[in-house]
């Protein structure tokens, strides 16, 4: 089995422990963002589409009967589970990252009524600017942000300076800055710290190795999907 440190928000946390434990590995959560909700209900006249490129975009939020048959484009399977948990019906999954997505929309044509996207902040351009260079028009309503605690409990620290925590989950460029500034808090550089890290693309990848850690300490997953990136872990004893 594999000791796993896992810093996504807590909703996020304990469902990635559980695929953990799925697989033979132990799990170890320490939070190092929240999900701080900024809508908890959409309103208004259904629109011709929806897009999320995150689960958090519509966990947790009221979903009104007249939206529920409107085709939603999720960027991966996880946020197609949570369209489908709040109720949408018509729901369509990408490769996993927002370039995907908009290729996925794009590939339906460009049309004159707006595109639905549902988003948190922060987030990268490249949905938005791909919209607008193929000129198609959308509205983005904001039903979340992330916000950062760069802190991890001591034992944590205790566990990756001794090497009993044997590797690091990354989901997110902002997640692994808020890691390397937590390791900082604590005294500690990635270099110096005996553990796998695994991250889910090389966008995810990069503040880590900006930081000097070395590319033999580092897994990126080819596709950015959670089961891909688990896999990267090898099976449970290795």
């Amino acid at each position: 089995m594999v000791c796993v440190l896992v810093t996504r928000a807590a909703d996020q946390a304990e469902e990635t422990a559980r695929r953990l434990r799925e697989r033979g590995h132990v799990p170890v959560i320490a939070p190092l963002r929240r999900v701080e909700r900024l809508l908890d209900r959409l309103e208004g006249p259904p629109p011709m589409r929806l897009v999320a490129t995150s689960a958090n975009a519509v966990r947790d939020v009221a979903i009104p009967a007249a939206w529920r048959d409107v085709p939603f484009l999720a960027v991966g399977e996880g946020t197609a589970r949570a369209a489908r948990e709040a109720g949408f019906a018509r729901v369509s999954v990408a490769e996993g990252d927002a370039r995907s997505a908009a290729r996925h929309l794009l590939a339906q044509g460009v049309h004159p009524e707006p595109v639905l996207f549902l988003a948190g902040q922060p987030r990268k351009p490249d949905f938005e600017a791909r919209l607008t260079e193929a000129r198609q028009a959308f509205r983005i309503v904001e039903t979340y942000r992330m916000v950062a605690d760069a802190s991890l409990p001591a034992e944590v620290i205790a566990g990756l300076r001794e090497g009993r925590i044997e590797a690091v989950l990354h989901f997110s460029a902002e997640s692994a800055s808020a890691f390397l500034q937590a390791l900082g808090m604590a005294g500690l550089v990635p270099a110096a710290v005996p553990v796998r890290h695994v991250a889910l693309s090389g966008d995810v990848a990069a503040p880590l190795l900006a930081a000097g850690l070395s590319p033999a300490a580092l897994r990126v997953a080819p596709q950015p999907s959670q089961q891909v990136l688990l896999e990267l872990l090898g099976p449970a004893g290795v």
